[in-house]
């Protein structure tokens, strides 16, 4: 017969982040890129892709979104 109430689903293994390295002096490099490569993207422009010196009291609205603004 087949399985009854009793029965479970197979839970799925969660994926694990990215692994470091077990070497110290491999890990102090991967750790020094890795702030490197944020240390750019932060230069290289903010997260909405304004560029990083422009702030956000010079933003203004596109016409076409200010008449949803009211």
């Amino acid at each position: 017969m087949g399985g009854g109430p009793g029965r479970q689903k197979k839970q799925q293994k969660q994926a694990k982040g990215k692994r470091k390295s077990g070497n110290p002096m491999k890990r102090k490099l991967e750790e020094q890129a890795a702030a490197e490569r944020r240390e750019q993207a932060a230069q290289a422009g903010g997260a909405l892709g304004l560029p990083a010196g422009q702030g956000a009291q010079d933003f203004e609205l596109p016409d076409e979104f200010k008449k949803f603004m009211g």
